[in-house]
């Protein structure tokens, strides 16, 4: 989609240099007033004169005056930035002779787009550029951008799959992945690792999971008097599917789309006391499986699941809490189950991220 292009940055009047010796200056203020207006999301300071020319996927654009205002201001209305910033200094250049000059750029963009159907995707890319400037009336004038920018993000890793859900869900969902760290650092995570201190009916345990995003979990756990449990479940049937999402909440809670069915907009609920928007699931078994989102930092709260095989169906209510941010992702760090009437508290003492072996995870 060309609006997302780097031909919304092409026109934004740069300060005249007051000497000689203030050409760089007056460069690196033209593009430091083209991230602030995209920040403050100012269409109509993106005035540009003459036109520009606008090179990128595999094509030339001619960009008036009157084109790019109305491109800027339709963009601006629908795009919400969290971060449009330098990811290094700019490279600045000006001809020896003072009269042509330039400015490489890596700017990162993250935040979301509203599309025509109303539902909001994410802004995650790293974009690169070259912004070419001409002396015109004392200052500079932008004739022309040539731009490139890494691919959006697959669904790989935790980075979720946004086919099968509705509009609303989708907007949720969207939220929900900046809040947690982004679409491409998301996606780079393949595996997790977490440790918790569990305190339980019978007594305490310690739990370690180990969970793969392709749906592999391992589940290791010894209680206080030596007890050990391990389950390890490739998600290849139904039965084991439904077990792994119950243990591997952060995994679920991060990407559910990629472990669960559907995905429906269930419009405002309540968990926990915290007010939420619910996106409504089904698990690998048919059984139901709702996901909250707080509605002020969009962040999940937890999930209202269904026991693998109960019949009748148990619920299993789970709530999470105390985030925290580990290296570009988010990560809980304690959630409480409550299921058959008893009460199970995880308090994690370790969460890494691309930390388990393949081995760990066979049968």
């Amino acid at each position: 989609m060309r609006a997302l292009a780097v031909c919304f940055v092409i026109a934004c009047r740069a300060p005249a240099p007051r000497a000689p010796s203030s050409d760089e200056s007056g460069l690196r203020a033209a593009h430091e007033a083209i991230l602030a207006h995209h920040r403050a999301r100012d269409w109509k300071a993106m005035e540009g004169s003459g036109v520009v020319l606008d090179v990128g996927n595999g094509g030339i654009h001619r960009i008036t005056p009157e084109s790019g205002r109305a491109h800027f201001q339709r963009y601006f209305e629908r795009a919400e930035f969290t971060r449009y910033e330098d990811l290094v200094p700019p490279i600045v250049h000006v001809s020896p002779d003072g009269t042509t000059g330039w400015v490489i750029a890596q700017v990162r963009v993250e935040g979301t787009y509203r599309q025509d159907t109303g539902a909001r995707s994410p802004l995650d890319t790293t974009w690169s550029w070259v912004e070419l400037y001409e002396r015109a009336g004392g200052g500079w004038r932008m004739t022309g951008i040539a731009s490139t920018r890494d691919r959006d993000a697959e669904p790989a890793g935790l980075a979720g799959l946004w086919h099968g859900v509705d509009t609303g869900a989708a907007t949720v969902l969207a939220a929900a992945e900046v809040a947690l760290g982004g679409r491409a650092a998301l996606a780079a995570v393949e595996t997790l690792r977490t440790e918790a201190a569990v305190t339980m009916p019978s007594g305490r345990a310690t739990t370690r999971i180990a969970a793969a995003s392709d749906g592999r979990v391992r589940f290791d756990q010894t209680t206080s008097s030596g007890q050990r449990a391990v389950i390890v479940a490739s998600a290849a049937t139904p039965a084991e599917r439904t077990i792994a999402i119950g243990h591997a909440l952060h995994v679920l809670l991060a990407s559910p789309t990629r472990w669960l069915a559907g995905g429906s907009d269930a419009g405002e609920g309540e968990l926990a006391g915290r007010k939420a928007r619910v996106v409504a699931f089904r698990d690998a078994a048919g059984n139901p499986v709702r996901v909250f989102y707080a509605l002020d930092t969009k962040l999940p709260l937890g999930a209202e699941l269904v026991e693998a095989g109960s019949q009748p169906p148990e619920p299993i209510r789970v709530t999470v809490d105390d985030w925290r941010w580990l290296g570009p992702v988010r990560a809980f760090h304690r959630a409480v189950y409550e299921h058959r009437g008893k009460r199970y508290e995880y308090e994690y003492t370790q969460i890494r991220f691309n930390d388990v072996a393949a081995g760990e995870l066979a049968r």
